[in-house]
């Protein structure tokens, strides 16, 4: 096999990252101080079990515990980062501060511009544009890119066609994120043409409905 299809670019078109669910509570979180908000966040990561299923309850608490407070452009990047602030710079101790501070400048600028689009009012639409401008771009793809080269293989996105991401990115959010449902209209358009345990996978949406 040298060609295969992958998802690349779904998540960031259409909304699937938890990150679009959590910013529909930025407004309130921001009236809790952030020193206050992230402790009691890190307490309930030390009470919830340990667990190495995938994007589970404590790795998502640590993750949210982990970009509290922090300034609405930088949150994000911060809740997608494997290490935090703390982390990193005890990471790069032995290298001094000056590695940590150009790299913590330099995604902070990036996501900042993007967040700034000024054709962009809502919050997940500029969060939207940011994943796609940074995340996709920088290291998904990336990644994507150098693993499949290293076996040979290429692997093509259909969802990032050009014909595709523009007719997602006029889209309203209403269709893309619903309740709690990440990618409503990608699953129910899913629903079509895969069974449904295959098109609500690792989902606690509503079933399928007939002529959805």
């Amino acid at each position: 096999m040298t060609v295969a299809l992958g998802g690349d670019g779904a998540d960031e078109l259409f909304l699937g990252y938890p990150n679009f669910l959590v910013q529909r509570f930025a407004g309130a979180m921001a009236l809790i101080p952030s020193a206050i908000g992230r402790r009691s966040l890190e307490h309930m990561v030390d009470a919830l079990p340990g667990n190495d299923a995938y994007m589970n309850r404590r790795f998502l608490t640590a993750q949210l515990a982990q970009g509290f407070g922090a300034e609405p452009a930088r949150q994000s990047v911060l809740w997608m980062a494997p290490f935090g602030p703390n982390r990193m710079a005890a990471l790069w101790r032995s290298f001094g501060d000056s590695p940590t501070k150009r790299f913590s400048t330099a995604c902070s600028a990036k996501s900042t511009a993007a967040r700034r689009k000024p054709a962009m009012s809502a919050p997940i639409e500029r969060l939207a544009y940011q994943f796609l401008t940074t995340y996709l771009s920088d290291d998904i793809l990336s990644k994507t890119d150098r693993a499949s080269m290293f076996n040979s293989l290429e692997v093509r996105a259909p969802f990032i066609s050009r014909a595709v991401a523009e007719y997602a990115c006029r889209l309203p959010t209403r269709l893309k994120l619903r309740g709690r449902e990440k990618k409503y209209i990608l699953k129910r358009l899913a629903c079509r043409h895969l069974p449904e345990r295959i098109a609500y996978s690792k989902s606690t949406a509503l079933p399928c409905r007939s002529g959805a």
